[in-house]
């Protein structure tokens, strides 16, 4: 009933508005913002200091790769004999080696990964750094929340209602397992900075001619973190205006 009496006087009951809630979900992606690499460096020859001045070209030629702008750390020289063939044929090789790592930013990555791979390095062991704050920002619960919104009104729109005052929110976070995509699907690389890159030098190679272990490096896998942030709204709904 609308009404009800007390006596001869009637008494009006106020209609409590319903509500709904909705959901909306944002997703913010990162990606490492700096990777360091390992490179080994090696001199082979008969004779030791032959061998030691083949480790230092080696090492001249990555610090000319990496222009002298990033700092490089070489682990302690290593030194073994390797024999080769047999009888009169055998030959005793001196290899002295070190491993050079350096880490390269996404600002520097794709001219670096370029001169080092045409300089017939092949860098390895990647480890990959997240410099930047995962936990998700306020700006993903603001986009989160207006997109709910958005939603509601659209919903109120299709129902023939009207929106009235939000009367809870709820909100949470959940950051994903970092999956892995190859390297040249990120932003630290592309085909295009890749190719254009080579055929800017001089007199560029054919691209068929690139060695395979070129495209390899450019398919190593990247962690890639996603953080997903859910946002409900539960608002009451009125007649329409």
């Amino acid at each position: 009933d609308a009404c009800c009496t007390s006596g001869n006087r009637p008494c009006q009951v106020h209609n409590k508005p319903g509500s709904f809630t909705i959901t909306a979900t944002t997703e913010a992606t990162r990606e490492p913002t700096s990777v360091t690499y390992t490179v080994m460096l090696k001199g082979k020859d008969k004779d030791r200091r032959a061998a030691l001045g083949r480790l230092q070209e080696e090492s001249e030629k990555l610090a000319q790769c990496l222009g002298g702008k990033i700092d490089v750390s070489l682990s302690p020289l290593q030194e073994h004999s390797q024999t080769e063939g047999e009888g009169r044929r055998e030959t005793v090789w001196t290899v002295v080696s070190s491993k050079a790592k350096f880490r390269l930013d996404k600002e520097n990555f794709g001219s670096m990964f370029v001169a080092l791979a045409d300089a017939g390095f092949r860098v390895g062991d990647p480890v990959y750094d997240f410099g930047q704050n995962l936990e998700p920002g306020t700006d993903l619960y603001e986009e989160a929340a207006a997109l709910a919104l958005e939603k509601a009104q659209a919903t109120a729109a299709g129902g023939g209602f009207s929106l009235g005052d939000v009367v809870g929110v709820g909100f949470s976070d959940v950051a994903s397992e970092p999956a892995q995509r190859p390297l040249i699907e990120t932003s630290f690389s592309s085909p295009v900075l890749f190719f254009n890159q080579l055929r800017s030098q001089p007199d560029p190679r054919p691209v068929v001619d690139l060695d395979p272990k070129v495209f390899e490096m450019l398919n190593q896998k990247v962690p890639v973190k996603t953080t997903t942030v859910v946002v409900s709204l539960t608002i009451e709904i009125l007649p329409a205006a």
